[in-house]
């Protein structure tokens, strides 16, 4: 699956396994063929993903949405 981050200077893309997003409604763990949702996420927290190599990774969110 792949993610891409996406913010006003620059875009990175990773191939990933899975990706735990947070939000107002609580965390959330993104699979291959989820079903898909637009959904906030909360201000000033960290992006979990685990990449298909098997790195286990963090990128820094400080506002914005997650389109699945």
């Amino acid at each position: 699956m792949k993610l891409s981050v996406i913010s006003p200077y620059s875009s990175t893309s990773y191939n990933v396994a899975w990706i735990e997003i947070n939000t107002p409604s609580g965390n959330f763990v993104i699979q291959e063929d989820h079903v898909p949702m637009i959904i906030e996420l909360s201000p000033d927290t960290d992006l979990l993903m685990m990449q298909t190599n098997g790195k286990q990774t963090t990128v820094q969110i400080s506002q914005g949405f997650a389109h699945i």
